[in-house]
């Protein structure tokens, strides 16, 4: 194997990796534009020295660092078009100003890897001090922590999107330096540094992070946006065993490096068992895992849920427990053992409630093409209505809607908590009233809202 074509290709590598926008504007412009920031929020009424302190500290970036000119001038122009957004005390232009803000960070700097990224969210978080008190309600700052939580999300994206792009460069000089054979230390050496599987390894850690946190939160956007990261980390997983089981092959080639080659096939078999740990709780759901499970099930209603489907087999993650049905059920309360759900009629409207004793089965349960279920009750399909904690009608429409799609979601108790597309954080109880009714809650309805299906 030619050497220098080696080390030609790990630069190649690492030097696309490296590579920066050109700047824009001198540094002495933008340290103007600062400059006439700062003498701007001098004459603002509130306190505004934290976002002065913020401003320095960009100034002192971009001295430091002329290459980050263009991307500190972006942000200080943002600043600059959304200061009378920021100081006008309106919640809605807050709330734009700092979305204009957020959405230029995250452009410009393109996620983790942008110089001063900690001074502009030192910035932001600076200027929302400035409306903490009583004008600043909690409804608006639920949406700017939720734009910040999207941001962030955003990074973790943009990373795993730069680490599968520096997969297909390595795979394919892994590639082309095992065909060679006979590889000398030296190149193995060589080898070992254009692998980046400590990188790979950082990012499924933060990945992994916020899975855990994700798998248990009651947010229906926290949720959904945790199955997603649940497919990437999925993803970057399998680049990650790819690149070392390509790598213990050229090991292989060096008869000294048969014990470090030994030394990465453990530690393949140990990366594999962690996948394993996290990703468990899918197919063996707990009532905390209820709403993620309720975005991850039923497994074929996307893309995505199939393609995890796919990645959890390759990791060994046994198959999901039962989640669609195709027949006639009896539906049992976990918490009344001997209620079951039947339907009555009452002023023209058909209710689904509790019934004890029930000896036959009389639910039909059948899945959607969308892969949702569709439950129905002597001709009357269920559906949650939009109430407050809505109550089970039936419709004699053949299509329910969303409020109709079922989704039953597996514990590992052998129980199901059911929820609706439409609401998937909203699950179906049985009431403790003498009429029993079935109703919705909000996140966990605790063993009132477990089904067993008979």
């Amino acid at each position: 194997m030619d050497y220098a074509f080696i080390v030609f290709l790990v630069c190649f590598v690492s030097g696309t990796l490296g590579n920066r926008r050109r700047a824009k504007r001198d540094v002495d412009e933008v340290t103007s534009g600062i400059n006439q920031l700062v003498n701007q929020l001098n004459n603002v009424q509130q306190d505004t020295a934290a976002i002065k302190s913020a401003l320095e500290e960009l100034k002192t970036e971009v001295s430091a660092s002329p290459s980050t000119v263009s991307q500190v001038s972006e942000v200080v122009n943002t600043v600059g078009s959304s200061l009378t957004k920021f100081t006008s005390g309106d919640a809605f232009n807050i709330v734009s100003g700092c979305l204009d803000l957020l959405s230029t960070v995250a452009s410009t700097f393109g996620g983790p890897y942008g110089i001063a990224i900690s001074a502009v969210i030192s910035l932001v978080s600076s200027i929302l001090s400035l409306f903490a008190g009583d004008g600043f309600d909690s409804a608006t700052r639920k949406v700017i922590e939720e734009a910040f939580k999207t941001h962030r999300d955003q990074e973790l994206r943009d990373s795993v999107n730069g680490a599968r792009r520096t997969f297909n460069d390595v795979i394919a000089f892994l590639k082309g330096a095992s065909k060679h054979g006979n590889v000398t230390e030296q190149e193995l050496e060589v080898i070992s540094k254009g692998v980046p599987l400590t990188k790979l390894s950082d990012t499924l850690g933060i990945l992994e992070s916020r899975i855990n946190r994700g798998s248990t939160s009651t947010d229906a956007a926290e949720a959904e946006r945790t199955v997603e990261f649940i497919f990437l980390y999925l993803q970057l997983a399998t680049m990650r065993d790819t690149l070392i089981t390509n790598f213990i092959l050229i090991l292989k080639q060096v008869p000294a490096a048969d014990t470090y080659a030994n030394a990465v096939s453990i530690s393949l078999d140990a990366n594999k068992e962690s996948v394993r740990e996290t990703i468990d709780f899918l197919h063996n759901m707990e009532a905390k895992n209820a709403v993620c499970g309720a975005y991850y099930y039923p497994i074929y209603h996307s893309e995505m849920t199939k393609s995890i489907l796919s990645f959890a087999k390759f990791f060994g993650l046994p198959d999901p427990p039962r989640n669609t049905f195709g027949g006639v059920y009896r539906v049992q309360n976990r918490y009344w053992p001997t209620w079951y759900i039947c339907k009555e009629s009452y002023m023209g409207n058909h209710m689904f409630r509790g019934c004890s004793n029930v000896r036959s089965p009389s639910v039909q349960i059948r899945a959607l093409e969308n892969g949702y279920q569709k439950i129905n009750l002597r001709g009357k399909n269920m559906y949650i209505t939009k109430h407050a904690q809505g109550w089970a009608w039936g419709t004699a429409d053949n299509d329910p809607g969303e409020q109709g799609y079922f989704v039953f979601v597996p514990l590992k108790s052998g129980y199901y908590m059911i929820s609706t597309k439409k609401w998937p954080n909203y699950f179906v109880y049985m009431e403790s009233s003498a009429s029993g009714y079935i109703r919705s809650w909000n996140h966990n309805p605790g063993l009132q809202g477990h089904w067993r299906i008979l």
